[in-house]
């Protein structure tokens, strides 16, 4: 039976797929990590989904990091699950999200450690399926994810094409298991690791990511960090099987988040890959220059009737901050470009 997306009530849903069950190993084999932040409409959630995972006792253990700004609320909220048996419940002030999945992967005690947002679902067979992943590949595997699928708790709206849903963390690369092409690549949401390949690497770039609110949209960590296990010869596999349901709040559902989302898109390309920044603003410069594209005006930026003119808008946006950081001057932008990028 193929994964398949259906509506229960307003709720995307992922439909159970039958799946061969791995041969465990003994002892913790999955650290299941979920980072938080003053999320806690969100975040028992996806706790529960991880509580019904498919897997022998004591195989899953479930470590949540939360890097909410009250501490003291988070230790409180976190007692709730105090009695739990496999649930450790870390508070961590030193903001940012990279940092949390860092103090989260050292904490784990499985082979193989798996990041899930406080957002998202996880489907009963979630980890199952990613353990057989990483068994198949005898250990040359160092990063596994899987197909994410969408929670819509707002109206879709109708501008919303595909090519846009990779902004939303939706993630479907087909339905057999497989290496990565070179330019794919996996989301944060729906991510796990062979723990020794990720120690190996460094972990996460503090750097980059989210920190804090949802005011500044910095990105890559995730990337990053698959680069440099790539790099280092382990294989990056898609899990079909391995299914998250990812919560799209309606905040996300405006065509401004998609701008502002592209914009810092480009200020997370040139801090995760400062060599490249030359290029990318060759390439931005040029396509800023273009006789159709150079007349438009980021001043005049209003609501889209379709993906298409949206993805225009985006990629305009991108190009402009490149150019911008990179000390040169945006063709056919006002004055007010940065002001217009990072508002909130």
């Amino acid at each position: 039976m193929a994964v398949t997306e259906s509506q229960t009530n307003g709720i995307a849903v992922a439909a159970r797929r039958e799946i061969a069950t791995p041969d465990w190993p003994s002892g913790i084999v999955f650290s299941a990590v979920v980072c938080t932040y003053n999320r806690y409409d969100l975040l028992p959630g996806a706790i529960e989904s991880l509580r019904q995972q498919d897997a022998p006792a004591n195989a899953v253990e479930i470590i949540v990091v939360d890097n909410s700004p009250n501490q003291t609320e988070a230790a409180a909220f976190g007692r709730r699950y105090a009695d739990l048996p496999g649930l450790t419940y870390r508070t961590e002030a030193t903001p940012g999200l990279a940092n949390a999945r860092n103090v989260g992967y050292a904490a784990a005690q499985g082979g193989i450690v798996a990041f899930i947002d406080d957002d998202a679902r996880a489907a009963p067979s979630w980890a199952a399926a990613l353990v057989a992943a990483h068994l198949a590949y005898d250990g040359h595997a160092g990063i596994v994810g899987g197909r994410v699928v969408p929670n819509w708790l707002g109206e879709r709206p109708g501008w919303l094409g595909p090519q846009l849903q990779g902004y939303l963390s939706l993630l479907d690369l087909g339905g057999s298991r497989r290496e990565l092409a070179a330019g794919e690549s996996l989301v944060g949401c729906n991510l796990s690791f062979d723990r020794s390949a990720l120690i190996a690497a460094g972990g996460f770039a503090t750097n980059l990511g989210r920190i804090g609110t949802q005011a500044t949209l910095l990105s890559n960590e995730e990337v990053e960090v698959c680069g440099r296990i790539r790099r280092n010869g382990k294989l990056a596999v898609y899990e079909p099987d391995a299914v998250v349901e990812h919560v799209i709040q309606a905040e996300r559902l405006t065509q401004d988040w998609f701008r502002r989302r592209a914009a810092w898109q480009a200020v997370s390309d040139l801090i995760a890959r400062p060599e490249d920044a030359p290029a990318l603003a060759a390439k931005a410069g040029r396509r800023l220059a273009h006789p159709i594209r150079g007349r438009r005006r980021l001043g005049r930026l209003r609501d889209r009737n379709s993906a298409e003119a949206l993805w225009n808008d985006m990629v305009l946006l991108y190009d402009a901050t490149i150019v911008a950081l990179c000390g040169g001057e945006p063709a056919g932008t006002p004055e007010t470009l940065l002001g217009r990028l990072w508002r909130s």
